[in-house]
């Protein structure tokens, strides 16, 4: 797609996500949804051996909540993201939410491992050599980028003061509105959301990314990842 990436196309993340064919999901509620997650649960992502990552990729809490018409995903690390605001031209990080918005399988994104779920909608925020990227995919095969586009907009961000939360905000109404014209048949249904979450890290070794026309390399080396609820880990055997 058209944000930066070493793959250099957007499916990176859908494939790494289907390559790892591990899911997990909560039945949402109007009430807030809290998942506490353990600390240092990273896993490879080529892989099977686990490995430590940085704090800020590892998974803390996340809370899923509904207010008024917005849905609200937050996601708090056990360490700082204060990293991910620096210019240091070293990393690839990456936030995501998957959500089913109907828990419906038959609408969204299949992964492999897991044909009675479909994705519908994906929130993500990309950290890339300096770069954050905020982006809204929507659509059957989540093949609709929307940016997000202000207070008024159909996805907004925001840091809390001591930068250790990231809070995405997603109208619904506006939700629904893309998704159906934007040929999805999904509709909207909070009482019947699922959802998981999905980060992930990799350290870049200077000089993989010269100055363009020059193609670089596959240099990302340490790729690790984490994700939420991790009791619901489902590898595909």
């Amino acid at each position: 797609m058209k944000h930066p990436s070493v793959f250099y196309t957007r499916t990176r993340w859908s494939l790494v996500a289907v390559a790892l064919l591990l899911t997990s999901w909560l039945a949402y509620a109007a009430d807030p949804v809290i998942v506490e997650d353990p600390p240092n649960d990273f896993f490879f992502l080529f892989s099977p051996i686990p490995t430590r990552g940085p704090d800020f990729m590892d998974i803390q809490r996340v809370q899923v909540s509904q207010v008024d018409s917005d849905l609200l995903l937050q996601l708090k690390p056990y360490g700082e993201l204060r990293r991910l605001t620096t210019s240091t031209p070293d990393a690839l990080g990456h936030y995501s939410f998957y959500v089913d918005v109907d828990g419906d399988a038959n609408t969204g994104t299949k992964l492999k491992a897991f044909p009675g779920f479909g994705i519908d909608a994906e929130v993500d925020l990309d950290y890339f050599v300096g770069t954050l990227s905020n982006q809204l995919f929507v659509g059957p095969n989540l093949d609709v980028e929307i940016r997000p586009s202000g207070p008024a907009g159909p996805l907004n961000m925001e840091w809390n003061d001591i930068l250790n939360t990231i809070t995405f905000k997603v109208s619904l109404p506006q939700l629904q509105e893309i998704l159906s014209k934007n040929g999805s048949t999904a509709a909207v249904n909070p009482g019947a959301m699922k959802w998981f979450v999905l980060t992930s890290w990799a350290l870049i070794p200077p000089g993989c990314f010269p100055p363009p026309p020059v193609v670089p390399p596959f240099c990302i080396v340490v790729p690790v990842g984490d994700i939420a609820p991790n009791e619901a880990y489902k590898p595909n055997p």
